[in-house]
């Protein structure tokens, strides 16, 4: 009996690890740094990687609130691939708000913008820092 259930976690590993192989060969493109966009291109990228940070974390907070009775190993190595996913999304995004508040010469005034998250930080700039 263990056997079987071995047999059906290896067989499942496999193909989980065929599919992530899969996803690694497709064309890897350089992402080009903040500092050689141009400033219209700099915020353009900015809305967008604000859009799929808030898309990683929702993806996170939903598998996070939905914890198998059974697997919980694989379980964890989604949730861990999901934390590694919104950090990735949230150094991009760190970065070209660092770019775009560099070359405006300003940084939010009225707080601290370590303290802030993204998403505050977002809604404060667009409704009154300058531009």
């Amino acid at each position: 009996m263990g056997k079987k259930r071995r047999v059906e976690a290896e067989d499942e590993t496999q193909e989980q690890k065929g599919r992530e192989e899969h996803k690694s060969k497709k064309g890897k493109h350089k992402e080009t740094h903040p500092s050689s966009l141009t400033d219209r291109d700099l915020e353009d990228k900015e809305r967008e990687l604000h859009e799929a940070l808030r898309q990683a974390r929702w993806e996170r907070e939903k598998l996070r609130t939905e914890p198998p009775a059974q697997n919980r190993i694989a379980w964890q190595r989604q949730v861990t691939s999901s934390n590694n996913v919104v950090h990735k999304a949230e150094s991009l995004y760190n970065e070209a708000r660092n770019e775009l508040d560099r070359r405006r010469g300003t940084k939010a005034e009225s707080v601290d913008s370590k303290d802030v998250d993204a998403s505050t930080w977002h809604s404060l700039r667009t409704r009154g820092l300058p531009s």
